[in-house]
């Protein structure tokens, strides 16, 4: 009886445990059919470091480490726009080795990709898929990644932005808006072009 409660309360703290886990990646938003997730604790420890792919036909193509900002802008590109790049290990390297990163359509349209640095956002309207990056910096140790996913006011800067490992979208289908202007540490736009 006794051996038999020692196991019922083992199973019992095992399945509190499981529950407790799977309770820390949270769902953050959804947009354009493409969930957020974040995959923090309260101390900003990653709970889990395991590869996302996305079956495309009869093909499992890796989209990244779950739940990483990366992971969630190749995760949107490859179902919105049929677009892929190839794996980087963090978020900067989309621009300071743009150079180096291969772009994969699997579709039959012709794209082309263009960094769009601060000086010359007035030159561009930025559209859905369109790739934002982020320095590195004290809050960001491997700068950060979204995509643009609408706009409020183009001409002064403003874009709806998705991003996965951020913060709740409370129920709207981007995370948050930002001014392409003012905002901190963002480094420039990748702009999805069709030639």
């Amino acid at each position: 009886m006794i051996i038999l409660a020692l196991l019922y309360m083992s199973l019992l703290s095992l399945l509190l445990f499981i529950n407790t886990e799977e309770k820390q990646i949270r769902i953050l938003g959804e947009s354009h059919n493409v969930v957020a997730y974040d995959y923090t604790n309260n101390t900003n420890k990653c709970l889990e470091k395991h590869n996302n792919f996305v079956k495309i036909g009869n093909k499992h193509i890796f989209t990244g480490i779950k739940w990483e900002c990366v992971e969630f802008v190749r995760r949107f590109l490859l179902l919105k726009k049929g677009i892929i790049f190839s794996q980087i290990d963090y978020a900067y390297q989309l621009w300071y080795n743009f150079e180096n990163i291969r772009f994969i359509t699997f579709t039959n349209s012709k794209l082309s990709f263009q960094r769009v640095s601060k000086e010359f956002y007035f030159d561009n309207i930025f559209n859905t898929g369109d790739i934002l990056v982020w320095e590195p910096n004290e809050n960001l140790q491997y700068g950060h990644t979204a995509v643009i996913v609408g706009t409020t006011d183009y001409k002064n800067g403003y874009y709806m932005i998705a991003e996965q490992n951020w913060e709740e979208w409370n129920g709207k289908d981007y995370s948050r808006i930002i001014n392409i202007y003012t905002e901190p540490f963002l480094l420039g736009i990748i702009k999805i072009v069709n030639t």
